[in-house]
């Protein structure tokens, strides 16, 4: 009959109704669940940045010289001093309490922080060839990334902290750290004062 056809049907889409209400609560669900795991991801990867700071995985800025140049220049033998002299007369003052006092710049400061044009990093101090464009990336410490360096332009001295030189001068250029979260093949991060940079485009190169 008339009467139990619409009965029928109204059951049906009762029962449709109810099944699109599951599908989208449990579609909520999901999102949510998502979002909930890139959330706890995120922090996760907030904490392990910080307790790798604590660790002494980033340039801190807490190891910022005292003591003045003159004051730093006073106390080394005659040699190094008149060297160190040489050095205190070509640079600016930045550039001498980092590279020769070896210094860290304060972090998010550095002018090629958040810079990626294509060209090489050179040792603001004498000129030689350390980083292409190709090693930098984005690590989010406060500090110049790379990955990795040209073949034979730095010096690696220590063990946990690992500090870098430019192999030519022996100006400090900043530290070294691994972790699996870093780029491959090395796992590497050169954490690089800006200062010890000057950045000489790939055009330029070319041209001159």
């Amino acid at each position: 009959s008339l009467t139990m056809s619409l009965k029928l049907y109204a059951a049906a889409v009762g029962s449709f109704l109810l099944c699109a209400a599951t599908v989208v609560l449990l579609i909520k669900m999901i999102k949510r669940g998502r979002a909930a795991k890139i959330c706890r991801a995120t922090k996760q990867q907030q904490a392990t940045a910080a307790a790798e700071c604590e660790l002494g995985a980033c340039c801190s800025a807490k190891a910022l010289p005292q003591q003045s140049a003159e004051a730093w220049l006073a106390a080394l033998p005659a040699a190094a001093r008149e060297l160190e002299m040489d050095w205190y007369r070509k640079l600016t003052p930045e550039q001498f309490r980092v590279l020769r006092m070896k210094g860290t710049e304060e972090i998010n400061s550095g002018k090629y922080n958040s810079f990626f044009d294509r060209g090489q990093y050179c040792c603001s101090a004498c000129s030689n060839p350390l980083y292409s464009s190709e090693h930098k990336f984005k690590s989010g410490h406060g500090w110049p990334a790379f990955s990795d360096s040209i073949a034979g332009s730095l010096q690696r001295h220590g063990s946990r902290k690992v500090e870098i030189t430019c192999a030519a001068c022996g100006g400090h250029v900043g530290h070294v750290f691994k972790s699996l979260r870093y780029p491959k093949p090395h796992h590497e991060r050169h954490c690089v004062n800006s200062v010890s940079l000057a950045f000489v485009p790939f055009a330029t190169q070319a041209g001159g």
